[in-house]
Protein backbone atom coordinates (compact mmCIF):
# COMPACT_ATOMS: atom_id res chain seq x y z
CA UNK A 1 0.00 0.00 0.00
CA UNK A 2 1.31 3.23 -0.19
CA UNK A 3 3.08 4.96 2.04
CA UNK A 4 4.06 8.51 3.55
CA UNK A 5 5.58 7.96 6.83
CA UNK A 6 8.88 9.32 7.65
CA UNK A 7 10.71 7.68 10.70
CA UNK A 8 14.62 7.81 11.89
CA UNK A 9 17.64 7.80 9.45
CA UNK A 10 18.89 4.26 8.99
CA UNK A 11 22.11 3.69 6.69
CA UNK A 12 21.70 3.38 3.15
CA UNK A 13 23.90 0.81 1.24
CA UNK A 14 27.60 0.52 0.61
CA UNK A 15 28.14 3.00 -2.61
CA UNK A 16 24.91 4.61 -1.94
CA UNK A 17 23.77 8.05 -1.45
CA UNK A 18 20.01 8.48 -0.09
CA UNK A 19 18.24 11.02 -2.64
CA UNK A 20 20.16 9.65 -5.63
CA UNK A 21 17.96 8.97 -8.26
CA UNK A 22 18.31 6.62 -10.93
CA UNK A 23 15.17 7.85 -12.91
CA UNK A 24 16.14 9.68 -16.21
CA UNK A 25 13.77 12.90 -16.76
CA UNK A 26 11.58 11.82 -13.83
CA UNK A 27 10.65 15.06 -13.52
CA UNK A 28 9.25 15.19 -17.26
CA UNK A 29 11.08 18.30 -18.00
CA UNK A 30 12.34 17.08 -21.49
CA UNK A 31 10.08 16.57 -24.21
CA UNK A 32 12.17 16.81 -27.41
CA UNK A 33 9.86 14.70 -29.76
CA UNK A 34 7.14 17.21 -28.80
CA UNK A 35 4.75 17.88 -25.85
CA UNK A 36 2.15 16.11 -27.21
CA UNK A 37 2.35 12.66 -29.10
CA UNK A 38 -0.58 9.90 -29.92
CA UNK A 39 0.42 6.13 -29.55
CA UNK A 40 -0.71 2.43 -30.70
CA UNK A 41 0.12 -0.81 -31.57
CA UNK A 42 2.13 -4.00 -30.99
CA UNK A 43 4.90 -2.55 -29.67
CA UNK A 44 6.60 -0.09 -27.31
CA UNK A 45 7.30 3.42 -29.11
CA UNK A 46 8.97 6.09 -27.32
CA UNK A 47 6.79 9.17 -28.85
CA UNK A 48 6.07 12.00 -26.02
CA UNK A 49 8.68 12.29 -22.86
CA UNK A 50 12.33 11.48 -23.51
CA UNK A 51 13.20 8.22 -22.19
CA UNK A 52 9.79 7.15 -21.42
CA UNK A 53 7.98 4.49 -23.52
CA UNK A 54 4.12 4.48 -24.20
CA UNK A 55 2.35 1.07 -25.02
CA UNK A 56 -1.60 0.50 -25.72
CA UNK A 57 -3.51 -1.46 -28.36
CA UNK A 58 -5.96 1.83 -28.39
CA UNK A 59 -5.33 4.78 -29.54
CA UNK A 60 -3.90 6.90 -26.69
CA UNK A 61 -2.13 9.95 -25.96
CA UNK A 62 0.55 10.85 -24.09
CA UNK A 63 1.03 14.62 -23.14
CA UNK A 64 2.78 17.45 -21.53
CA UNK A 65 1.09 19.33 -18.78
CA UNK A 66 1.70 21.58 -15.93
CA UNK A 67 2.44 20.16 -12.81
CA UNK A 68 0.36 20.11 -9.63
CA UNK A 69 3.18 19.28 -6.75
CA UNK A 70 4.83 22.19 -5.64
CA UNK A 71 8.75 22.32 -6.84
CA UNK A 72 7.90 20.51 -9.92
CA UNK A 73 7.43 22.22 -13.36
CA UNK A 74 5.85 19.21 -15.87
CA UNK A 75 4.04 16.18 -15.36
CA UNK A 76 3.05 13.40 -17.82
CA UNK A 77 -0.58 12.72 -18.73
CA UNK A 78 -1.22 9.77 -20.24
CA UNK A 79 -4.68 7.78 -21.64
CA UNK A 80 -6.60 6.94 -24.11
CA UNK A 81 -8.66 9.11 -26.66
CA UNK A 82 -12.12 9.52 -26.40
CA UNK A 83 -14.68 7.06 -27.93
CA UNK A 84 -11.80 4.41 -27.84
CA UNK A 85 -13.30 0.95 -26.92
CA UNK A 86 -10.69 -1.52 -26.84
CA UNK A 87 -9.81 -2.40 -22.98
CA UNK A 88 -6.30 -3.48 -23.43
CA UNK A 89 -3.78 -2.16 -20.75
CA UNK A 90 -2.13 1.10 -21.26
CA UNK A 91 1.21 2.27 -20.96
CA UNK A 92 4.35 4.73 -19.33
CA UNK A 93 7.02 3.37 -18.55
CA UNK A 94 11.12 3.51 -18.00
CA UNK A 95 13.51 0.51 -18.94
CA UNK A 96 17.18 1.41 -17.53
CA UNK A 97 20.35 -0.14 -19.72
CA UNK A 98 22.30 -2.80 -17.43
CA UNK A 99 24.94 -0.23 -16.47
CA UNK A 100 22.73 1.77 -14.47
CA UNK A 101 21.23 -1.50 -13.18
CA UNK A 102 23.78 -3.42 -12.67
CA UNK A 103 25.00 -1.47 -9.14
CA UNK A 104 21.19 -2.21 -7.87
CA UNK A 105 21.18 -5.72 -7.66
CA UNK A 106 20.79 -7.43 -4.28
CA UNK A 107 19.41 -3.53 -2.95
CA UNK A 108 16.44 -2.98 -1.43
CA UNK A 109 15.07 0.48 -3.26
CA UNK A 110 11.81 3.17 -2.81
CA UNK A 111 9.97 4.30 -5.70
CA UNK A 112 7.78 7.25 -5.40
CA UNK A 113 6.15 9.57 -7.42
CA UNK A 114 2.49 11.78 -7.61
CA UNK A 115 -0.16 10.68 -9.73
CA UNK A 116 -3.80 12.01 -10.36
CA UNK A 117 -6.50 11.05 -12.46
CA UNK A 118 -9.20 12.32 -15.02
CA UNK A 119 -13.06 12.38 -14.26
CA UNK A 120 -13.27 9.43 -16.34
CA UNK A 121 -10.48 7.10 -15.28
CA UNK A 122 -10.67 4.00 -13.77
CA UNK A 123 -9.74 4.70 -10.21
CA UNK A 124 -6.84 2.16 -9.74
CA UNK A 125 -3.54 2.46 -11.12
CA UNK A 126 -0.41 0.10 -11.08
CA UNK A 127 2.99 0.32 -10.77
CA UNK A 128 5.72 -2.33 -11.91
CA UNK A 129 9.05 -3.23 -11.41
CA UNK A 130 10.35 -5.81 -13.54
CA UNK A 131 13.82 -7.10 -13.97
CA UNK A 132 15.52 -9.55 -15.88
CA UNK A 133 19.06 -11.23 -16.14
CA UNK A 134 19.79 -10.66 -19.77
CA UNK A 135 21.77 -7.55 -21.37
CA UNK A 136 20.26 -4.36 -22.45
CA UNK A 137 16.90 -6.44 -23.85
CA UNK A 138 14.50 -3.30 -24.86
CA UNK A 139 10.77 -2.57 -23.74
CA UNK A 140 9.35 -4.12 -26.97
CA UNK A 141 11.27 -7.51 -25.50
CA UNK A 142 9.78 -7.22 -21.99
CA UNK A 143 6.06 -8.00 -23.40
CA UNK A 144 7.45 -11.18 -24.82
CA UNK A 145 9.29 -11.73 -21.79
CA UNK A 146 12.78 -10.82 -20.81
CA UNK A 147 15.51 -13.20 -20.25
CA UNK A 148 14.75 -14.23 -16.76
CA UNK A 149 12.40 -11.67 -16.27
CA UNK A 150 10.67 -11.36 -13.00
CA UNK A 151 8.31 -9.07 -11.36
CA UNK A 152 9.59 -7.50 -7.91
CA UNK A 153 6.26 -6.05 -7.77
CA UNK A 154 2.69 -4.94 -9.07
CA UNK A 155 1.08 -2.55 -7.27
CA UNK A 156 -2.15 -1.68 -7.33
CA UNK A 157 -2.74 2.41 -6.06
CA UNK A 158 -6.35 4.19 -5.77
CA UNK A 159 -5.67 7.03 -7.27
CA UNK A 160 -8.08 10.49 -7.20
CA UNK A 161 -8.64 13.66 -8.81
CA UNK A 162 -6.16 15.05 -6.51
CA UNK A 163 -2.40 15.00 -6.73
CA UNK A 164 -1.12 12.79 -3.97
CA UNK A 165 2.30 11.27 -3.26
CA UNK A 166 2.57 7.31 -3.42
CA UNK A 167 6.08 5.20 -2.67
CA UNK A 168 6.41 1.55 -2.63
CA UNK A 169 9.50 -0.30 -1.55
CA UNK A 170 10.86 -3.60 -2.95
CA UNK A 171 14.38 -6.19 -3.44
CA UNK A 172 15.95 -6.64 -6.43
CA UNK A 173 17.20 -10.07 -6.76
CA UNK A 174 21.30 -10.26 -7.18
CA UNK A 175 21.20 -11.57 -10.60
CA UNK A 176 19.60 -8.89 -11.58
CA UNK A 177 21.09 -7.13 -14.81
CA UNK A 178 18.23 -4.92 -16.15
CA UNK A 179 15.23 -3.10 -14.92
CA UNK A 180 11.65 -1.85 -16.00
CA UNK A 181 9.86 0.55 -14.24
CA UNK A 182 6.28 1.20 -15.55
CA UNK A 183 2.52 3.11 -14.76
CA UNK A 184 -0.33 0.92 -16.61
CA UNK A 185 -4.09 0.75 -15.68
CA UNK A 186 -6.65 -1.16 -16.69
CA UNK A 187 -9.93 0.66 -19.12
CA UNK A 188 -12.94 -0.63 -19.02
CA UNK A 189 -15.73 0.24 -21.73
CA UNK A 190 -15.70 3.31 -23.92
CA UNK A 191 -13.09 6.01 -23.07
CA UNK A 192 -14.70 9.61 -22.28
CA UNK A 193 -12.90 12.74 -22.86
CA UNK A 194 -10.90 12.56 -19.19
CA UNK A 195 -9.99 9.05 -19.25
CA UNK A 196 -6.13 10.06 -18.06
CA UNK A 197 -3.59 9.48 -15.23
CA UNK A 198 -0.84 11.97 -14.54
CA UNK A 199 2.43 11.62 -13.22
CA UNK A 200 4.77 13.76 -11.59
CA UNK A 201 8.05 13.78 -9.91
CA UNK A 202 9.06 9.72 -9.98
CA UNK A 203 12.18 8.60 -7.89
CA UNK A 204 13.94 5.41 -7.89
CA UNK A 205 15.95 5.52 -5.05
CA UNK A 206 18.28 2.74 -3.07
CA UNK A 207 17.13 2.31 0.36
CA UNK A 208 14.25 1.93 2.18
CA UNK A 209 11.33 5.04 2.33
CA UNK A 210 12.32 5.16 6.35
CA UNK A 211 14.33 8.46 6.92
CA UNK A 212 14.32 9.55 3.36
CA UNK A 213 13.07 13.11 3.14
CA UNK A 214 10.75 14.02 0.28
CA UNK A 215 8.65 17.76 -0.61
Amino acid sequence: MPTNTKALQVAEPAGFVAGKNKIINGDFGVWQRGTSATFSGSAATYVGTDRWWNYAAATCTVSRQTADTTGATYGARFGRNSGQTNTGVVYLGQVFESATSKPLAGQTVTISFYAKKGADAPSTLNLQLYTGTGTDQTATQLFSGWTGGTVVFDNAFTVTTTMTRYSYTGTIASTANQISVSFKYTPTGTAGANEWFQIENVQLEAGSEIGRAHV
